[in-house]
C-alpha cells in the first residue's frame, strides 16, 4: 500500500512528526497494521469499520469519522500516527460510501434518504463496541463526518463520547452560486416529484478526467491528495461521486436540527477546526456554532484548504499539535 508520508518530498513532515510523535522515525509494525471487519445495522445494511491497536497500552479510543466519498485507507497514515500517540482507532464508513452498502443500483450516487439513520447507525455502532473500547472515547470527525456525529449526538445518547474534535465541520454545505434558501427549496422539491434519487444539478458520477491536484480545494499536499484518487482508480469499487436531490435535501434539513439542539444537549469539551477560506462548506458558520456550546474552543488556519487533517506539512503539522493537546486533556 502507498504511503503518504513517503511521497511527500520535504522534510519538514518528518520533522514534524518526530516532533508530535516523539521519534526519529515512524516505525512499522503490524501491530499498527489496519484491520477491517463488516458491522450489521439494524435494519441489516453491513457496513464496513476499521480499527488500529497501539503498540502498547492504550490511552482511549479514537473514533475517525470520514467526511463525504471518504474511505479507511485514505485515514491509514492519520490512524498510524494515533496509534503511535497510545489511542486505539477506530473507524466506521458511512452507509452509502467506502466499502460500506451502498442503497442504490447505480454505486456512483451519493444518495440518504434520512440522514438520521446514517446517525443512528454511529450509535448502534458505538453501542455495540462500548466493552471493547478503552476510555476515554473521542470522536475525530472530518465535514460530513462532523456533521453526522453532531446529528448522532443531538438525536441520541449524547453523553456515547466523552469529547470530540471536528475538522472543518459540514454545518452547511456551500451551494455555489444558489442561496441557500434557494438550493434548500429546489431540493425540497426535487424529492418532492420523486427525483430525491437523481443527481442533484452539476452532479455526475465519479471521473478521474475532471479531478487535477493544481486548483483542487481540499489540500496542497499532492501526495495525500493522490492518496484518495489512486484509491479510487486501483480499487474502483471505493469510488462515488457525485450527490442527489435526496442527500442535499437531508444535509440543508439536518443543519436545522443540529443548530436548534446543540446548545441543549452537547456538552462536552469540542475543539472546531476551521479553514477560513474554505470552498466546500461555509466555514463562516463555525464561530457562532462554537459560540452556542458551552466547552468549545475555535482554532482557524488560514491559507488552509478544507482537508485539515490531510493538508501540506505546514499547516497539518499544526493540526497534529493541536489535536494532541486537546488529547492529553482528555
Amino acid at each position: 500500500m502507498r504511503r503518504p508520508w513517503l511521497l511527500d518530498s520535504g522534510l519538514g513532515h518528518l520533522a514534524g512528526i518526530a516532533l508530535i510523535a516523539g521519534v526519529c522515525s515512524l516505525p512499522w509494525s503490524s501491530a499498527l497494521s489496519m484491520e477491517t471487519e463488516r458491522w450489521t445495522a439494524p435494519d441489516g445494511t453491513t457496513l464496513r469499520e476499521a480499527v488500529w491497536h497501539p503498540d502498547g497500552q492504550s490511552l482511549g479510543t479514537l473514533i475517525l469519522l470520514p467526511g463525504y466519498q471518504e474511505f479507511a485507507e485514505k485515514y491509514d497514515e492519520l490512524a498510524h500516527w494515533a496509534a503511535l500517540q497510545g489511542w486505539r482507532v477506530r473507524l466506521l464508513e458511512w452507509r452509502g460510501q467506502g466499502l460500506s452498502e451502498r442503497p442504490l443500483a447505480d454505486p456512483h450516487r451519493a444518495h440518504h434518504d434520512d440522514f438520521g439513520v446514517a446517525a443512528a447507525d454511529l450509535l448502534h455502532w458505538m453501542a455495540d463496541q462500548t466493552h471493547q473500547d478503552p476510555g476515554p472515547r473521542v470522536i475525530l470527525a472530518h465535514s460530513l463526518g462532523a456533521h453526522l456525529a453532531l446529528r448522532a449526538l443531538v438525536d441520541g445518547d449524547a453523553g456515547a463520547v466523552d469529547a470530540l474534535i471536528l475538522s472543518a465541520p459540514m454545518l452547511l454545505p456551500n451551494t455555489g452560486p444558489y442561496p441557500v434558501w434557494l438550493a434548500e427549496r429546489i431540493a425540497r422539491l426535487a424529492v418532492y416529484l420523486g427525483l430525491g434519487e437523481w443527481y442533484a444539478l452539476g452532479q455526475g458520477p465519479y471521473d478521474p478526467k475532471r479531478h487535477r491536484f493544481a486548483g483542487n480545494p481540499v489540500t496542497g499536499s499532492l501526495a495525500r491528495w493522490s492518496v484518495h484518487h489512486d484509491h479510487f482508480r486501483e480499487q474502483p469499487e471505493l469510488a462515488l461521486g457525485g450527490v442527489t436531490w435526496g442527500w442535499l435535501d437531508q444535509a440543508l434539513r439536518s443543519r436545522r436540527l443540529i443548530k436548534r439542539k446543540a446548545a441543549d444537549t452537547i456538552h462536552q469539551p469540542v475543539l472546531l477546526l476551521s479553514a477560513p477560506a474554505d470552498r466546500l462548506v461555509v466555514a463562516e458558520r463555525h464561530p457562532s456554532f462554537c459560540d452556542l456550546l458551552s466547552r468549545c474552543t475555535l482554532i482557524r488556519y488560514p491559507g488552509a484548504r478544507h482537508e485539515l487533517l490531510m493538508e501540506e506539512d505546514r499547516i497539518r503539522d499544526r493540526v497534529l499539535e493541536d489535536v494532541l493537546g486537546f488529547l492529553k486533556d482528555q
